[in-house]
């Protein structure tokens, strides 16, 4: 019973050892025939930028932990452009890139090379967050498919915003195979708290002008919603470590960065961000051991929140609930 089992291993690992070798290999070879057939039309500018790229894509081979902190700072500190102009009903913009999207790309192509070349290198671990990732994105791809069969949604819009959660889902595997100690973690949690208050920062400064907040550097239109999604992440990082930490010291901090990067949040007018906010907080109840102290908080901000919230945030969730009363349609 042994020996078949030591031999069904061995033939199990050989198969995720071939996949490993061959897999980055195809996925590089398909770029440089991108790079190839489009070489020729480029301008002067796009040469610059190819060579920029070449040189960023051997940066991350020889150090990949810096690759992965510039990353990070440029997520939303990095500039907005269009790339191309979807058609149908589902988006009036046109498809965006940041200058991060690039850099992912790289850092992607990048960490295939160095499985290629190192073995040792997984491509997917084994972890907790696999399978709801996995199940996460089947869900977009066959939402995204069945709505573009029934032209509710434009197949190219929504190949590029799918394809940008596969981007962060493989980021996540290549940090997952990065990381070798505490301390690596504790860096870049660092980079990340750095970089929300910054934009953070220059949040607080477009409040005057009484537009809804938004991320730096997206143009006329900008995305509060996207600007909204992040802060409540890194909002409910934050209060993780403010329920966890020992240090009263330490607690100070995180309560002060809890309410500073809430500020911006809430003038962001972002609906889906107000709602996710909700079972974000609620989930610590279950998740810490000082649950019953946290809930009475979390009861004194829900009571104190239509008196101390700016009159553009209320004013966004009261038409959420008045936009229909005067409809005749219906």
């Amino acid at each position: 019973m042994t020996a078949p089992l030591k031999n069904k291993n061995r033939v199990h690992r050989s198969g995720l050892a071939a996949i490993q070798l061959i897999l980055p290999l195809l996925l590089l070879l398909g770029m440089l025939l991108v790079l190839v057939y489009f070489i020729p039309s480029f301008s002067t500018f796009q040469m610059l930028t190819l060579g920029g790229a070449i040189i960023f894509f051997i940066v991350c081979m020889v150090n990949t932990q810096a690759a992965l902190y510039l990353l990070i700072l440029s997520m939303l500190l990095s500039p907005e452009f269009v790339v191309g102009e979807t058609k149908g009903a589902s988006l009036s913009r046109g498809v965006t890139l940041r200058l991060d999207d690039l850099l992912l790309m790289i850092i992607g192509f990048s960490w295939l090379a160095k499985m290629a070349i190192h073995k040792k290198l997984g491509l997917f671990l084994k972890t907790p967050l696999n399978k709801p990732i996995f199940f996460y994105v089947t869900i977009c791809l066959t939402s995204t498919l069945i709505a573009s069969l029934f032209a509710e949604v434009h197949l190219a819009t929504g190949f590029f915003y799918v394809l940008k959660y596969f981007e962060y889902t493989f980021v996540y595997f290549m940090v997952i195979n990065h990381l070798q100690n505490k301390q690596q973690v504790k860096n870049y949690v660092g980079i990340i708290l750095i970089t929300c208050t910054l934009v953070s920062l220059l949040g607080l400064a477009q409040i005057p002008s009484g537009a809804r907040v938004s991320a730096p550097f997206e143009g006329k239109m900008g995305e509060p919603n996207t600007f909204g999604g992040y802060l409540i992440f890194v909002i409910c990082l934050v209060t993780g470590f403010f329920l966890t930490t020992p240090s009263f010291k330490k607690q100070i901090l995180y309560g002060f960065l809890i309410f500073f990067f809430a500020v911006p949040f809430l003038y962001t007018q972002s609906r889906s961000s107000y709602l996710a906010a909700i079972p974000a907080m609620l989930s610590f109840v279950f998740l810490t051991k000082e649950r019953r102290w946290f809930f009475i908080i979390l009861i004194v901000v829900g009571f104190m929140l239509p008196y101390i919230a700016p009159d553009q945030a209320k004013e966004r969730v009261a038409y959420t609930f008045e936009q229909g009363k005067n409809r005749t349609d219906v």
